[in-house]
């Protein structure tokens, strides 16, 4: 099965913006290149709530924004790799859900890179019922 290795993730404060920049190379193994078999690929950002310095909401982390996705299956086309690169803004509101004092000085944000594998499945349909007299 194929997996992530996120080689960059940087984060920018701007006055009223945060511009993200996530990298991160999927590394397909051979069932995936002898298969071809297609993964939905998203990524997203989790505000971090581990306690480590007191402006933690509840406990758990919180997905911020939208989650985002490649529009089609991706898949390794015999290659055992590749490299993805993405950049986006994000509203500082949105991404502030730390609570206390100290919420005013920092975030704790975590990139999220997911494969679902688009594994086969079976579909099934019945006619509709008919009725044969018996001779």
């Amino acid at each position: 099965m194929a997996t992530v290795n996120i080689t960059n993730f940087t984060i920018t404060h701007t006055a009223a913006n945060a511009d993200f920049v996530l990298e991160y190379d999927v590394l397909y193994d051979d069932f995936d290149r002898v298969t071809d078999i297609g993964y939905t690929e998203s990524w997203y950002l989790i505000g971090d709530d581990t306690g480590q310095d007191q402006d933690d909401g509840a406990p758990g982390d919180n997905q911020l924004g939208a989650t985002r996705f490649f529009s089609s299956p991706q898949r390794a086309q015999g290659r055992t790799s590749v490299s993805r690169s993405h950049a986006w803004p994000y509203s500082w509101a949105t991404l502030n859900e730390d609570s206390g004092a100290a919420a005013i000085a920092d975030d704790e944000i975590r990139a999220v890179v997911k494969l679902e594998p688009l594994l086969p499945t079976t579909s099934t349909t019945e006619s509709a019922m008919r009725v044969v007299q018996s001779p």
